[in-house]
């Protein structure tokens, strides 16, 4: 396999819109207010390309915020890791645990989740840390595997936004399967809403994987809650209070006003 292809991570040629680690406070809450990636000026339905051989390691399709629909992926050899934001397509059969190749389509530019206008936000990590997303894409991709190699991953960094759950549905097919990762790791982990951002989780019985349905659930509305904080106890995350809300539109009209008593079906996947 050559060793001299620059990855891209969108098809045609476009700028830079915001440089890395730029200062703005206002915009960027985090990292002492500097931009953790590069974004690129990519109209909305660019087609976007992975940047190295390697497998999907977390998809949101329904989230609304933040970056709005996203896909992360690792590369092959566990270094490396991609965030692509903002996105206006996923490919839908790409799903958690599929194996990606450098170049291959995952999806098109857009501009959903907390954004200004269209552009590719693109952020990535060596070794758990952040680095320049230019100085990446400059660089040949020394990493790529041979084809054909199934690759299965068994440990995961923490990195900030994570949950047991959020990682079982990305790692195992089902949010329900968090009990399994903190079971593998009981002997870091004391309580399940205790992980911290840089620990590293062993992964288990990731070959279920491609098996595991999705499961359906039953849940009774009870007073005070929500879609967002149903999301939150049963999927994982607030942001997808969507999914929820499309698989109960018979019965919820207004996804602000759900009565106690109501009876909605959560599928978790």
């Amino acid at each position: 396999m050559s060793t001299d292809i620059k990855p891209k991570a969108f098809e045609g040629e476009y700028p830079v819109s915001q440089k890395f680690w730029n200062y703005w406070p206002q915009m960027y809450k985090t990292n002492g207010g500097h931009h953790n990636g590069t974004d690129f000026a990519v109209p909305t339905g660019t087609p976007l390309l992975a940047i190295f051989d390697g497998w999907v390691s977390r998809i949101e399709r329904w989230q609304l915020t933040g970056y709005g629909r996203m896909v992360v992926i690792r590369s092959a050899d566990g270094r490396y890791e991609a965030l692509y934001g903002h996105m206006s397509e996923i490919d839908d059969r790409l799903k958690p645990g599929d194996n990606v190749s450098l170049g291959q389509k995952i999806g098109k530019s857009g501009n959903s989740g907390q954004s200004t206008g269209a552009h590719l936000h693109l952020s990535v990590w060596k070794d758990g840390a952040l680095m320049d997303p230019q100085m990446f894409l400059n660089q040949p991709a020394l990493f790529r595997e041979a084809e054909g190699v199934t690759i299965r991953p068994t440990r995961h960094r923490v990195v900030s936004g994570d949950t047991l759950s959020g990682l079982a549905r990305a790692y195992l097919g089902s949010s329900a399967r968090w009990p399994e990762i903190f079971a593998a790791n009981a002997d870091i982990l004391k309580e399940p809403g205790t992980i911290r951002v840089g620990q590293e989780l062993r992964i288990p019985d990731v070959l279920k994987t491609d098996t595991v349905e999705p499961e359906t659930v039953k849940h009774t509305v009870a007073r005070g809650e929500t879609l967002s904080s149903i999301a939150q106890r049963y999927l994982g995350s607030a942001a997808r209070w969507l999914e929820i809300y499309e698989t109960n539109k018979m019965i919820v009209t207004n996804p602000s006003l759900i009565m106690a008593g109501m009876v909605l079906t959560i599928i978790i996947k």
